[in-house]
């Protein structure tokens, strides 16, 4: 009367195999790997710029261009600053992160 069902040797995935989509999934992040590390030291200056702050030159519709300043970006400083000094592991030591972020942000902006 046992013979349906129940656990039976060698049956299901092997322990350690890949299904195609894991493998596909893989190969996909390592070609964006490997295209973001070929932009890598561009895209860090991009973030720290965007950090700083930008100047912007901006057409007003009526030809002329009209130059202003961005604010600098606290998401990108905070990101670099994640990345440097690693992130927060508890919530209580937030407080300390935005007064880092606005006193990092005071030292950009000055020129």
């Amino acid at each position: 009367m046992g013979t349906h069902g129940g656990k039976r040797l060698g049956a299901g995935k092997k322990k350690g195999s890949k299904t195609a989509k894991t493998i596909k999934k893989e190969e996909a992040e390592k070609i964006f790997f490997q295209e973001v590390l070929k932009e890598f030291l561009p895209l860090i200056k991009a973030k720290l710029e965007l950090a700083k702050g930008l100047m912007v030159e901006k057409n007003n519709g009526d030809g002329a261009m009209v130059v202003f300043q961005r604010e600098p970006d606290s998401r990108s400083l905070e990101w670099l600053i994640e990345r440097v000094l690693g992130k927060l592991k508890e919530t209580h030591e937030l407080p300390q992160l935005e007064e880092l972020t606005k006193a990092m942000q005071q030292l950009l902006t000055k020129k």
